[in-house]
């Protein structure tokens, strides 16, 4: 997988955006369902789209987070003392620009304690059942292991470990299988400013691409990612890549201190292959994400709107996509997620 960003202290899950996929760059694998194979009587849901967007957020132990003194609960940009967030959604599908709404589903259920640490992290595929569910132990407001239960159908490890250098900084993760065996291998380099400069993976898993994968990372002047670039070991050494999930290099823009609003992408020969642009409310909260390919030409545009608690937390959240009927550009609402918030209360 590849972070939009690259971090550093305990790991962290990401925020769930269900359109954001092409825009993380991330490569999700995984094996074969049922249904993949051919069995009539799988569950529809694992082999839905729906899946991928699940997976993404399983990254909480193969992705690098931002420096940061933050408890999980405000990296994740939750306000006030949260507890528990329940995430449900509802999807639509469009037959002759009629609207059909699908039945709601559970997405997720996270836990945290009173300090801020993401205990707990459920997450549900879209017939409901659970694509995994890890627990996770802290010491020092660091996360030191997560044990892990899911689905059979994901290539993801049941165990991890995590090591850290005298400054704090996450610098191996290790995950194993129920026999202890070692499946994934992580390792990350900073700079004298203590900003993740290198992430190394490999994956030991059968079937699986057993090539050392490898993401830098450069900052410009105010210490904001300017570059990401992806290699993979060519057997002589390190090569550029566009096989892990997106184009060879990312070059970030900023419209403010840390939220870059515009991506250009180039592949492994240096040539120009699309961009993204994204706008942001007051608060971050992204607005809308629009991708363009190499000759400028809009590809995909996406539009959110929220319901926010008293607190600045959204409740609400609308997704919706661009598309052309009868010759006309228009926003189709994709997607209504929902957040239940409980906190912590004081006597």
């Amino acid at each position: 997988g590849r972070p939009p960003h690259p971090r550093r202290h305990h790991p962290q899950r990401l925020q769930e955006r269900r359109r954001q996929t092409s825009r993380l760059d991330l490569r999700i694998p995984h094996r074969k369902t049922p249904k993949e194979n051919g069995d009539p009587n799988a569950m529809n849901g694992l082999a839905k789209i729906r899946f991928l967007v699940g997976i993404l957020l399983c990254l909480s132990v193969i992705a690098p987070v931002l420096a940061q003194t933050k408890a999980d609960r405000e990296e994740l940009e939750y306000k006030g003392k949260v507890r528990n967030v329940r995430t449900e959604s509802i999807s639509f599908t469009y037959d002759d620009g009629k609207r059909k709404a699908e039945k709601r589903r559970l997405d997720q259920v996270e836990t945290f304690d009173i300090a801020g640490n993401l205990l707990r992290n459920i997450v549900y595929s879209s017939d409901l059942s659970v694509l995994y569910d890890e627990k996770r132990s802290f010491q020092k407001g660091r996360v030191v292991e997560t044990l892990r239960k899911h689905s059979p159908f994901t290539y993801l490890s049941d165990r991890v470990l995590y090591k850290y250098d005298q400054a704090g900084d996450l610098v191996e993760e290790n995950g194993f299988d129920l026999t202890g065996k070692l499946v994934s291998h992580h390792v990350y380099e900073y700079d004298n400013h203590g900003r993740k400069t290198q992430w190394t993976s490999r994956s030991y898993f059968a079937n699986e691409d057993k090539r050392v994968h490898r993401w830098t990372y450069t900052y410009d002047g105010l210490g904001r990612v300017r570059d990401e670039k992806a290699y993979i070991d060519g057997g002589n050494g390190f090569i550029p890549t566009d096989e892990l999930g997106g184009p060879h290099r990312k070059l970030n823009m900023y419209a403010d201190s840390t939220r870059s609003n515009h991506t250009v992408n180039f592949n492994a020969r240096g040539v120009f292959v699309g961009s993204r642009v994204s706008r942001y409310d007051r608060k971050g909260n992204e607005l809308e994400d629009i991708g363009f390919d190499e000759k400028g030409e809009l590809k995909e545009k996406t539009r959110y709107e929220y319901v926010f608690d008293r607190l600045g937390n959204w409740t609400v959240k609308r997704t919706y996509e661009w598309d052309f009927e009868n010759g006309k550009g228009l926003y189709r609402l994709e997607e209504i997620s929902y957040r239940r918030i409980s906190f912590y209360t004081y006597k």
